[in-house]
């Protein structure tokens, strides 16, 4: 499993490897709806075709030499929804806390 920080938009991207499928899978702690796959990553991202996706991978691929340091220690599907569940219920809580300071009073 794999965490990557954006600290100017404030996110948590949590990437695991499903251990059943060896695919790896995504989910940012910050938006319930932003979560997939690479070609989800991409796409939600970018405003882009899934023909562009593809060619965005290939070229990634072709320039890029995976080692074995390069992948991500797997998890379960029972991990990897664990540890999503602690993260969204904190994420609802942040929102929660943060909705009475947002409000504007009316005159």
């Amino acid at each position: 499993m794999a965490v990557l920080k954006n600290s100017t938009k404030d996110e948590k991207i949590i990437i695991s490897r499903d251990i059943q499928s060896d695919e790896y899978h995504f989910f940012n702690t910050t938006k319930d709806k932003d979560r997939g796959n690479i070609i989800d990553f991409i796409q939600n991202r970018r405003d882009i075709s899934l023909v562009e996706v593809r060619k965005i991978c290939k070229d990634w691929t072709k320039s890029h030499e995976v080692k074995d340091d390069d992948y991500i220690k797997p998890c379960s599907k029972e991990q990897f929804e664990s540890i999503k569940k602690v993260k969204l219920k904190e994420l609802e809580k942040k929102t929660i806390e943060q909705k009475p300071s947002q409000r504007r009073m009316r005159p």
